[in-house]
């Protein structure tokens, strides 16, 4: 439903969804369901939803645990996904900036929605001629998982690559195949998600009359959706700690200043095995691996 651009009525089957799986520890529900609600969060420029649903991912982080790896990873997946769309490249997860990282990290069933995430990240980074290279590779794992909206999406992305890189005739080519593989089912949002970069390409374009009231509709839901997307990021930017709780947060930013444990235990009165433990939920939390990857953070 939200892929078509029906908010309300994803809106509540994602409510639905979410409470009932949370009820009988669905992981994996709860994820797909929050997700779709974090989404629209940002659609509709609900700021402070937007950082409730987010904190959500932190505590199921929290509750997954290192024996639950793939759980961990698609908590991640889903906030590095969100984290792209607000253009904060800088917290996607480490390990969802590249390819072969990607593929030692995902299943068969994530593969094709961390492409999603990464050809973002290409995008946002500014690297046009990797997410061409990579495009095929997208392609074909898409297809593999009989997933048409990472096709979607790629092509969409391809197009970007290709006009940011000076070739108007393939991003017109590209985008054209995206629109195809689209409008019959009205798959609008992975257009509105990304308009203010495929606009240019857009108005390049002549689309026949079966097309045409999918483009109008695509352009009539992002009149408000960048306007959104700016001041949910300003804002989170502002407030947000990263789905941190406030000793978590504490112990990170001691740590970004490269205090050692037992610093930040003298700091902060507390253990030295509880900031042990509080640094693992933080570096889970933020997809990190090393101490230094705070500093970006804090």
């Amino acid at each position: 439903m939200y892929l078509r651009g029906d908010i309300e009525g994803a809106e509540i089957l994602s409510l639905k969804a979410m409470y009932v799986a949370d009820s009988r520890n669905q992981i994996s529900v709860f994820l797909a369901a929050n997700l779709i609600l974090t989404r629209i969060s940002l659609f509709t420029g609900d700021a402070l939803s937007f950082a409730g649903r987010m904190e959500f991912f932190g505590k199921k982080a929290a509750q997954a645990g290192n024996q639950e790896h793939m759980y961990s990873r698609m908590i991640e997946l889903c906030r590095g996904y969100m984290y792209a769309l607000i253009g904060s490249k800088d917290r996607i997860p480490s390990w969802l900036k590249d390819d072969r990282t990607i593929e030692n990290n995902s299943n068969f069933i994530t593969l094709a929605f961390a492409n999603i995430v990464y050809g973002r990240f290409l995008l946002l980074d500014e690297q046009y001629h990797h997410m061409q290279a990579v495009s095929g590779q997208f392609i074909g794992i898409a297809e593999a998982a009989s997933y048409t909206v990472s096709k979607i999406y790629t092509y969409i992305y391809i197009a970007i690559s290709n006009f940011k890189t000076g070739n108007e005739q393939k991003a017109v080519y590209f985008l054209d195949i995206a629109v195809g593989l689209s409008y019959s089912d009205m798959i609008c949002m992975p257009f509105v998600e990304n308009y203010s970069m495929l606009e240019p390409i857009f108005n390049m374009m002549h689309f026949s009359s079966e097309k045409t009231p999918f483009i109008k509709n695509i352009k009539k839901m992002n009149r408000n959706y960048d306007r959104s997307v700016r001041a949910i990021a300003k804002s989170y930017d502002e407030s947000s700690n990263y789905g941190l709780t406030a000793r978590e947060s504490d112990v990170a930013k001691l740590a970004a200043r490269r205090l050692s444990n037992k610093e930040i235990a003298d700091v902060l009165c507390i253990a030295e095995s509880t900031v042990k433990s509080t640094m693992k939920l933080v570096f889970r939390k933020l997809g990190i691996n090393a101490r230094a990857e705070l500093e970006k953070y804090f």
